[in-house]
């Protein structure tokens, strides 16, 4: 079985690191490298080709056109945004764009697993 490559781009350091301890307790997954910030990430997406993304909201840019360009400029690899917010959550899914409340871990799992395939959209 291939594992999904996952690449994480959080700012807070306690939550990169509970997420990379929850990503290396599933054997779907490979994490590649956590990162601070989007800067970072591209470099880290350019550098070792991830199957996913999954960046928090807050460091990317969020408005229609320049999040679209984003994912054209980041592919093949796919984005997974997270949130806290469930405002934007809700907002960010009635656009299509995948989406997971980042505390929710087991629905990022499924978001992760669900980005990965070859829709390239979470559905939860």
């Amino acid at each position: 079985m291939t594992s999904i490559r996952v690449l994480i781009a959080v700012g807070d350091p306690a939550l990169r690191s509970a997420l990379a301890e929850l990503l290396a307790d599933q054997t779907v997954f490979q994490l590649l490298e956590s990162t601070e910030d989007f800067v970072g990430a591209r470099r880290a997406v350019a550098r070792l080709g991830p199957n996913v993304l999954a960046i928090e909201t807050r460091l990317l840019p969020l408005t229609g056109p320049r999040l679209r360009q984003t994912e054209r400029d980041l592919r093949p690899t796919r984005l997974l945004l997270l949130t806290a917010d469930e405002d934007e959550l809700l907002r960010l899914r009635r656009h299509g764009v995948p989406v997971v409340l980042k505390e929710r871990t087991h629905d990022l799992l499924v978001a992760l697993r669900a980005t990965s395939d070859a829709m390239g959209y979470a559905t939860i």
